[in-house]
């Protein structure tokens, strides 16, 4: 009977000792170096470049289409600089009644789209010579320092929102475009623009470019 037991305690004693062999976690051989890192290289990151501000101050192109009336004053006006002296009466008296009608024109210019009116302005160097009842239909160009006002009535009119020109005293009802129109009361401002009566436009610029006739003179 004694070996029996014995033989059993043997096979229970392997069995325990195997199971613990497993539970018992392997030794890391410092020696050894570090794990190879991965033959793929990872793929390069592209920077999607940001989009650049637009430039301040910059407007989109006017969309207002030549007046006729503009049209047909542009031309009188190049035939008068091409006239004969024997031609220039008859040339007044159509130049007179084409003004009147450009102003009509340019004064809703005027309020509906600034920047269109500022360029269908006649420039300075070009009126030298006109007759005087023409140049009297022309617009006023206004170059000086002045007080930029900006108020809000309350119950507000169609934009809720007024600018007003003061130059020498003078008050217009201020209409612009680009960077002016980001513009809060102000005072002793270069302004530059042009006038029909009470109704103004100013370029958003605080400078103003000379024509060729002025850089001449």
């Amino acid at each position: 009977m004694t070996t029996p037991r014995v033989f059993a305690a043997v096979l229970v004693l392997l069995a325990a000792a195997s199971f613990f062999s497993r539970r018992i976690p392997r030794p890391v051989d410092s020696t050894a170096g570090p794990a190879p890192a991965s033959s793929v290289a990872p793929a390069p990151v592209v920077a999607t470049p940001a989009s650049a501000p637009a430039p301040l101050g910059r407007t989109a192109a006017s969309t207002s289409s030549p007046s006729p009336a503009g049209e047909a004053f542009t031309e009188w006006l190049t035939d008068w600089r091409r006239a004969a002296p024997g031609e220039e009466g008859a040339l007044a008296s159509r130049g007179i009644a084409l003004a009147r009608a450009r102003r009509a024109e340019l004064r809703d210019l005027i309020v509906r789209d600034p920047a269109a009116a500022l360029a269908a302005a006649v420039p300075a160097g070009l009126r030298a010579g006109l007759p005087s009842a023409v140049a009297a239909e022309l617009e006023e160009l206004l170059d000086a320092r002045g007080d930029w006002e900006v108020t809000y009535s309350c119950p507000a009119p169609a934009a809720g929102l007024q600018r007003t020109a003061i130059l020498a005293g003078r008050r217009f009802a201020a209409h612009t475009h680009g960077r002016r129109l980001a513009l809060t009361t102000k005072y002793g401002l270069p302004l530059h623009g042009m006038a029909l009566d009470e109704l103004a436009a100013f370029a958003p610029e605080p400078w103003r470019a000379l024509d060729d006739d002025e850089k001449a003179s």
